[in-house]
């Protein structure tokens, strides 16, 4: 039970692959966002994170964002498969008591060259098709000021 001020660990383990828009053009990332958002009331305090400098499966994690909102980037000059998975030690600690809470979100630009399309003869009208379809199926009703796409989102409650 989460106390006040109670140690509790964040793993990451997210799993990506590419996807098919049809039999001829799959896609897929070389850079995905994990973003922590912590709820207000009680509000879990982060007290560590994994910083800069880490590798994850064949990739790069880099941080950024704030102790109140921060964020990590995994990324690699190809595209991102397989199983991404902090094994070593936490993604963040937090200080929480029980009924706070803490978003995650999976989330992915889609200009800034991270959405790689497999077909390069139909790259263009494909990567029209696949973010008109990726914002069909958007998880929340807006982009992100950035241009990102949130993929997932999960609320995590702590509880007794």
């Amino acid at each position: 039970m989460p106390e006040a001020g109670a140690e509790v660990l964040a793993f990451l383990e997210v799993h990506l692959s590419r996807a098919y828009l049809d039999h001829e053009i799959n896609y897929g990332f070389k850079k995905v966002r994990v973003r922590l958002r912590l709820g207000v009331d009680p509000r879990p305090r982060l007290v560590e994170r994994l910083e800069n400098g880490n590798t994850i499966a064949d990739a790069h994690l880099s941080t950024g964002g704030t102790l109140e909102e921060p964020f990590w980037e995994i990324s690699s000059p190809k595209v991102l498969q397989g199983d991404y998975v902090t094994k070593e030690g936490p993604l963040a600690k937090f200080a929480a008591e029980t009924g706070a809470r803490v978003t995650a979100e999976l989330s992915a630009h889609l200009f800034d060259g991270s959405l790689d399309i497999n077909n390069s003869n139909a790259a263009s009208n494909a990567k029209t098709r696949i973010i008109e379809r990726l914002v069909g199926v958007m998880i929340s009703d807006e982009i992100e000021v950035d241009g990102r796409i949130k993929l997932s989102s999960h609320s995590i409650r702590f509880e007794e």
